[in-house]
């Protein structure tokens, strides 16, 4: 059983922070720097509930679906070139 140790120097420090709140500061400058280029109303305590925070996210999950699909067409282009390139060795 651990006890509680009042001398906050010998106290472990926390060596960063855990993904899951790093995602959430990510998420949220990301957000206020979408609604300072697009001139939208910003408000930290709306993250997750306004209608503006849906758009956004509904529009980051477009983009990051294209993205994908391209670097798949990418990589399919890339292995024709190889292959045909490879054959005519």
């Amino acid at each position: 059983m651990a006890h509680y140790n009042k001398n906050k120097k010998h106290q472990p420090k926390p060596r960063g922070m855990k993904p899951e709140v790093i995602k959430i500061f990510e998420e949220l400058e990301d957000f206020h720097d979408h609604c300072r280029f697009n001139l939208r109303k910003f408000d930290p305590a709306d993250l997750f509930k306004s209608a503006e925070w849906k758009r956004f996210n509904e529009a980051r999950k477009r983009k990051a679906a294209f993205e994908q699909r391209e670097a798949k067409r990418q990589a399919k282009k890339i292995a024709e070139l190889q292959a045909k390139h490879g054959s005519e060795s």
